[in-house]
């Protein structure tokens, strides 16, 4: 599992990911006609989906390795 630091900017926030709502409105942000979205959150039930379009604005930081338990064990 990658550990990044992501650089969300101005962000639109959908309210459901699983709608396949992945794509940024062409008509920008409101009140700033010439501006753009520079990511998008999506929120589900079990967890939130971060995307981001320019792939400067995430760094990498930590590579973490684990192993996961068992329910059963």
């Amino acid at each position: 599992m990658f550990l990044s630091r992501v650089l969300l900017g101005v962000h639109m926030q959908t309210a459901d990911s699983r709608r396949g709502e992945r794509d940024l409105p062409l008509r920008g942000i409101p009140q700033k006609p010439f501006s753009r979205y520079h990511s998008l959150i999506g929120n589900s039930f079990y967890y939130k989906e971060f995307v981001i379009y320019d792939g400067t604005r995430c760094y990498p930081e930590f590579l973490v390795e684990y192993k996961r338990a068992d329910i059963d064990d």
